[in-house]
């Protein structure tokens, strides 16, 4: 059996896996819809859980102590609003980001509704569309500073 990191990665990875197989064994049998809608919700939960949320669950150690705050939930929306897209890629890549961290960047940055955002099953795909953000702005920042140059004094 692995130790560390990546083998509890695999583990919850292969956990979610089984967990999915199941919901389709019972939608094949005849699942209440209702009770199909839950049970997908649940797993659109678990799957939007941070590394250390899930090592923790694994672990069995499920304690408010080792599920620490990420760098983005104890920040202001001003203090969001001017980090650098180089700041905003590290910090939504951290293995410890919640899914609620990105998502306040995503409302605070670009203006992404909350419906918006529900709609992405996993933190993955959040992840995936923060970074589409991320690369279009970095794009609009290029075509800016291309179509209006910056004053080198030269122009007065």
């Amino acid at each position: 059996m692995k130790s560390g990191g990546d083998g509890l990665s695999s583990r919850y990875k292969d956990v979610l896996s089984v967990i999915e197989r199941n919901l389709k064994y019972l939608e094949s049998v005849g699942l209440d819809a209702q009770l199909g809608q839950d049970y997908k919700k649940v797993l659109a939960y678990l799957k939007s859980r941070s590394l250390v949320e899930s090592f923790s669950m694994l672990d069995g150690k499920v304690s408010r102590s080792v599920v620490k705050k990420d760098a983005i939930s104890s920040m202001t929306s001003d203090e969001i609003a001017k980090l650098t897209l180089s700041d905003i890629r590290k910090k939504i890549s951290a293995p410890d980001v919640s899914r609620s961290s990105i998502e306040k960047v995503a409302s605070v940055r670009f203006g992404v509704s909350k419906s918006g955002l529900s709609s992405l099953k996993s933190k993955e795909a959040l992840i995936e569309k923060m970074n589409n953000l991320l690369s279009n702005e970095s794009v609009h920042e290029i075509i800016s500073r291309s179509v209006v140059p910056e004053d080198d004094g030269k122009n007065k």
